[in-house]
């Protein structure tokens, strides 16, 4: 229930969006001893952990990955389909060592979660551009020599390759910087027609329809994660995450 509107919200939006959301609220682990298991999430995901504990909270419900155990110390996803566009989550270094966690799409690394001496500091990886087709696993794997690493509030996003009449490199769609900090700036070949940005509780925070000199201003937005969607004049349109500092 702790986590019940924010996960309604996401659930709402992911027939726009094909998003996911995992919020461990479904995970049936307590107490500081570490164990071998799995349990299905929210989205009918069936996750599998190894040397895992539940009892140290993040955002609400969370996992957390032992250190130096004797048997590996991982979070996998079962097979998720329509492949994977972007990623992000939120962990903290659990106890005094500093942590270094591996993050993989189909066996290939694509970020590593770090931390320098902030036990109990909440950090958020901020999204994570991966664009890759088909099924796709996730795994999530504390290395030998590594501290405890506690995870929360794993985020994703389809893959999509349909963005309309033209592709994406015919649109010359581009935006910068990221994390956006008071402006963003907007390129495209073809004029742009409508922007839409909604935050994480799928709240509509921004719907304009003109740009300045190809920048919009964000200075309002509070700090976090957002998802845009970009409509062109062509009928295509595109979306991405993007954090703002």
């Amino acid at each position: 229930m702790k986590k019940f509107l924010l996960l309604a919200c996401v659930l709402a939006s992911t027939a726009i969006f094909a998003q996911g959301h995992e919020t461990f609220d479904n995970l049936d682990l307590t107490g500081n001893s570490y164990a071998t298991g799995t349990f299905v999430g929210q989205d009918g995901v069936t996750w599998n952990y190894g040397e895992a504990r539940g009892d140290i909270e993040l955002n609400g419900k969370a996992i957390t990955l032992g250190r130096n155990r004797q048997n590996p110390m991982f979070l996998e996803s079962g097979t998720i389909p329509n492949g994977l566009g972007t990623l992000e989550f939120s962990y903290a270094q659990a106890f005094t060592k500093d942590v270094g966690m591996e993050v993989m799409v189909n066996g290939e690394l694509v970020y590593t979660a770090t931390s320098e001496g902030e036990e109990g500091v909440t950090k958020f990886s901020g999204p994570i551009t991966v664009e890759v087709a088909g099924d796709i696993v996730l795994m999530f794997n504390n290395p030998q020599n590594f501290g405890q690493i506690t995870i929360d509030d794993i985020i994703w996003t389809a893959y999509d390759d349909t963005t309309g009449i033209e592709d994406n490199s015919d649109i010359g769609f581009s935006y910068f910087p990221s994390p956006m900090i008071d402006v963003l700036n907007l390129n495209a070949k073809i004029a742009i027609e409508k922007i839409e940005a909604f935050n994480l509780l799928g709240q509509k925070v921004i719907d304009i329809t003109t740009l300045n000199d190809g920048q919009m201003n964000v200075s309002n937005l509070p700090a976090g994660s957002y998802v845009f969607r970009v409509k062109f004049e062509n009928g295509s349109q595109k979306t991405f995450n993007i954090s703002k500092k």
